[in-house]
């Protein structure tokens, strides 16, 4: 079939040699999209291995509609007032115009362009408005703007503003983003929320209970920074629950900067026979181990619509989580149970519950909920709604 479009994905995040699972769910969105339209993803990343000032290494992937251009320029490792912001931003532009060639080379001019994070990945989708009338939407998935991260200066503020308002929507992943982001003066008539993607081929429920498990398991999957999720207060929490019980183990599946700390912490507690460290997983490893879970099991500080919440919905399990950016919608309609952020009480007296009431929820109901809202189908449909509508300019 002869793809509809052919869709320019900027990127801030995406998977790279420095970090594989670097902005997964944007790769996400551009697998879906791909179905049916030709999708040319465009990241350009400060790589602090690279060593000749000016040289860009471009590496090209392709696989069906569907071509990663990642661009790899000099990262700044020096820090001068002015100085190191405007080398930053000329490599960021030499970059994004090197891989921008890239793309035209291969597969010509893009119809639309769909910008994924603010708000460098914004300039080049801004100027192809400017220059040659290409419509762009944006789609953001940071949490920066409910944690008084953002703007980080005026130019920064005028830039950001400026891309917003000519955008022709934003699709932010949660109405707390959007809200968040009107609230910080971010201005577009169209607000459009797109969730993020679920493989739900991959992510399905047990066929079979078992019933002979010894042990009630808990998941927690994250990237291990610890500011974020709060791994070190669900360890304490552990070292707690062990004291009142000892029929259950939590899997921590995830690779990061903390893990190091966060490995010593839980051999200093002694907590090796109730906390295992599982390493990074995706796709259908992923799958595999929160199938044999029981539920999932987050304690952010801050989050938007972590995939992994949906992932653990679409495998037929429970969650546990704080109650932070959208998750009390994701999590309504029994889904799962919230908690107040940092409250380790709460969440000691929740594990407990959950071992006892995870029986009651219904795993191919929690599967069907992410069907409908979150498949590869449903999210694709709604940006090809978006992209038409810019298009033909309503």
């Amino acid at each position: 079939m002869k793809p509809l479009l052919h869709i320019l994905f900027t990127v801030a995040w995406y998977p790279n040699r420095m970090e594989k699972g670097d902005g997964v769910f944007i790769e996400k969105h551009a697998r879906a999209l791909a179905s049916g339209n030709k999708v040319s993803v465009l990241m350009v990343k400060a790589d602090p291995s690279e060593k000749k000032k000016y040289h860009i290494d471009t590496d090209i992937e392709c696989d069906g509609n569907m071509y990663v251009y990642r661009v790899y320029v000099p990262k700044v490792k020096f820090e001068l007032p002015l100085i190191t912001g405007i080398l930053r931003f000329f490599y960021f532009v030499r970059g994004s115009m090197a891989g921008y060639k890239q793309v035209i080379n291969n597969c010509g001019y893009p119809d639309i362009s769909h910008v994924n994070v603010l708000t460098r990945s914004g300039l080049l989708p801004y100027l192809l408005r400017k220059r040659y009338n290409i419509p762009y939407i944006i789609t953001e998935h940071w949490s920066r703007y409910g944690r008084g991260e953002y703007p980080g200066g005026c130019v920064h503020k005028m830039l950001t503003n400026r891309i917003v308002k000519h955008a022709h929507c934003v699709s932010p992943v949660s109405a707390n983003l959007r809200d968040s982001m009107i609230e910080k003066g971010l201005i577009n008539n169209n607000y459009h929320i797109v969730n993020n993607v679920v493989d739900t081929d991959v992510f399905y429920p047990q066929k079979n209970d078992d019933n002979s498990k010894s042990h009630f398991v808990f998941s927690h999957v994250s990237w291990m920074r610890d500011n974020a999720k709060n791994i070190s207060g669900i360890i304490n929490v552990v070292d707690k629950l062990r004291k009142i019980r000892s029929d259950f183990h939590l899997k921590l599946i995830g690779e990061g900067v903390d893990k190091a700390m966060l490995t010593e912490m839980v051999k200093e507690r002694g907590l090796d026979g109730f906390i295992t460290f599982a390493g990074a997983k995706s796709g259908e490893s992923l799958a595999s181990e929160l199938r044999n879970s029981d539920a999932l099991l987050l304690f952010s500080n801050f989050e938007n619509q972590p995939v992994c919440v949906l992932e653990a919905l679409s495998c037929g399990l429970p969650v546990i989580s704080t109650d932070v950016g959208a998750i009390r919608d994701m999590l309504a309609d029994g889904r799962g149970v919230v908690i107040p952020k940092g409250d380790e009480e709460a969440l000691l007296s929740t594990m407990q519950n959950m071992m006892i009431e995870y029986k009651y929820y219904d795993p191919c109901k929690l599967h069907s909920y992410i069907e409908r809202n979150y498949s590869p189908q449903a999210v694709a449909a709604a940006y090809v709604s978006l992209y038409k509508k810019a298009l033909s300019g309503e």
